[in-house]
């Protein structure tokens, strides 16, 4: 069983039950919907037809609602517009007025002449030479295609932008009538913009990833991932805000940080982009995925391959394909730093290394809370994790964590019970079999044993 999640972004290409269900066989284990993009109405369709599917899956597939955030983007350029190095280019904040129209009030304010402004995602690079009180004149430093709603990005300037917006607030609100999984807060820069979110949702309860795709984000990392429950390092905007050079170290050193606190990370952007047109990736982009699962990443998510790319099934596949390849090489990591010293990491490290070691089938951890199972996940065993549950909620949020298939048990057994009954939904999923070595643990068994681990043959 392929241990590495892999998230796909819906769109334009995805609409459909058939595609959404390829695309569930090929390996979709999250479906993100991006805010950035369409309306509610078409997001709403899109989960109908994820959850359609989930009706025929053992393992559904999970929702993350990815906000827009503060992002900036140039407005009303109803054709593409050629940008030739050395020209001069006005943007402006009025409607209606002489120039390129960029969706934030304070730019002016906030740049001045020197600075550089990017958009595209860094494609077109401009030099401030000019401010007036609602314009902004530049020269372009290289050639490219001015497009609607592309990226605007001033690296090394504090702007002044929300944690979340008012359409992000309306889209939460949405988000959260179709009971998502996981939100998505986008242009994270501290501790309190998680904070904020959390209390406008109040007692609307939901994991929040926070994506890492700016400086600011980048130097209060360790206090926003105290706060938050997953983090997505989102490469593209990232690489815009920071020297491309810094990116992969900084990719890995926010795995490495994400594995030590027990937090799923999702590597995301550009994974497989040239199969947006074409069949095949190039061997840099087999490469950059291999690279991203050996460092810890516990998931891998496509973006335009799947919205809007013409192969969006192949590129599950060929994810899946590439997962599986490099899990083989993947070791386990019980030399792995304790995150708090507790009794309950220590037990779930031991019981990583003895299926390990007897070469277990698997491994039930029969808990209410996850943790057991979270900790096992990040000593990386070669061991499947089945996380067994009565609890539909914490079922929902092991998606995104490396190595852990959630079966959810609608019962109100005793837990020794629940372990029998654990096994017997495992063998009838073909799972296991009779004869096969497993380990089981549970926090808490019959009769006030805690921190409980066994070794059993399947039968006997």
């Amino acid at each position: 069983m392929r241990k590495t999640k892999i998230v796909c972004t819906l769109g334009p290409a995805t609409d459909s039950l058939e595609i959404i269900r390829a695309m569930a066989a090929a390996g979709m284990n999250v479906a993100r919907l991006n805010l950035s993009h369409g309306d509610h109405k078409t997001h709403e369709k899109r989960v109908a037809l994820v959850r359609e599917v989930n009706k025929e899956l053992e393992f559904p597939v999970g929702l993350l609602f990815d906000l827009q955030g503060p992002k900036i983007r140039v407005l009303g350029v109803t054709q593409p517009q050629d940008i030739k190095k050395g020209d001069t280019i006005t943007f402006t904040i009025k409607e209606g007025g002489s120039g390129i129209l960029v969706d934030y009030p304070r730019l002016c304010d906030d740049v001045k002449k020197g600075d550089t402004i990017l958009v595209d995602d860094g494609m077109i690079q401009f030099k401030v030479t000019e401010t007036t009180a609602s314009t902004v004149t530049c020269c372009a430093e290289n050639n490219g295609t001015l497009k609607d709603r592309k990226s605007v990005n001033v690296p090394g300037v504090h702007l002044h932008l929300p944690a979340i917006t008012k359409k992000d607030r309306e889209d939460l609100l949405f988000a959260m009538k179709l009971n998502p999984d996981y939100i998505g807060l986008s242009f994270v820069k501290s501790k309190d913009d998680v904070e904020e979110v959390r209390k406008f949702l109040g007692e609307k309860k939901v994991q929040i990833i926070a994506k890492i795709e700016c400086v600011e984000a980048v130097n209060a990392f360790d206090a926003i991932l105290s706060a938050v429950d997953g983090v997505m390092i989102a490469r593209g905007d990232l690489g815009v805000e920071v020297p491309l050079e810094k990116v992969p170290i900084l990719q890995y050193d926010i795995i490495k940080k994400c594995n030590t606190a027990g937090k799923p990370v999702i590597t995301a952007t550009h994974l497989l982009n040239s199969m947006i047109d074409n069949p095949r990736p190039t061997r840099a982009e087999v490469s950059d995925v291999s690279n991203a699962i050996f460092t810890g990443s516990d998931a891998l998510m496509l973006s335009g391959e799947t919205a809007t790319g013409s192969y969006p099934i192949e590129s599950v596949k060929v994810l899946n394909q590439i997962a599986c390849e490099t899990e083989k090489r993947v070791r386990a990591r019980f030399h792995k730093d304790y995150k708090t010293g507790s009794v309950g990491e220590i037990v779930a490290r031991a019981v990583a290394l003895v299926a390990d070691s007897v070469r277990a089938k698997a491994i039930l951890t029969l808990t209410q809370t996850g943790l057991t199972a979270q900790s096992l996940s990040t000593y990386r065993t070669s061991t499947p994790i089945f996380s067994i549950t009565n609890n539909s909620l914490l079922s929902q949020a092991q998606h995104l964590r490396w190595g852990i298939f959630s079966v959810l048990l609608d019962t109100k057994k005793s837990p020794t019970e629940f372990v029998d009954e654990g096994i017997d939904a495992l063998l009838k999923r073909g799972h296991i079999k009779k004869g096969d070595v497993v380990v089981i643990t549970a926090g808490v068994l019959d009769g006030g044993r805690r921190n409980y681990a066994e070794v059993r043959v399947v039968g006997q």
